[in-house]
């Protein structure tokens, strides 16, 4: 219910369970749920804890800011062979 109050996930290209959770805790206090969620660990392998704790740190940090969400996708997905900015 309360998930439809706050329009659902806002249509962004990133960011998006951030802002979610924002939006919800106007509504109240937001607690985790004791249950596991599966997920890949392919990009901590990959990177490692530092590199990618860092980089999501500087998402939240440039969403704090007002970077444009499209911009921070972008940012989030350069590859350097593929990046243009």
């Amino acid at each position: 219910k309360t998930f439809e109050q706050v329009g659902g996930f806002p249509d962004m290209p990133i960011m998006e369970d951030y802002a979610l959770v924002r939006a919800l805790r106007r509504f109240g206090e937001v607690v985790t749920v004791p249950a596991a969620a599966v997920t890949s660990g392919r990009r901590w392998q990959q990177h490692g804890v530092f590199k990618v704790t860092l980089i999501n740190k500087l998402m939240i940090f440039g969403y704090h800011l007002g970077i444009p969400p499209e911009r921070l996708a972008r940012f989030y997905r350069c590859r350097r062979a593929a990046c243009d900015t």
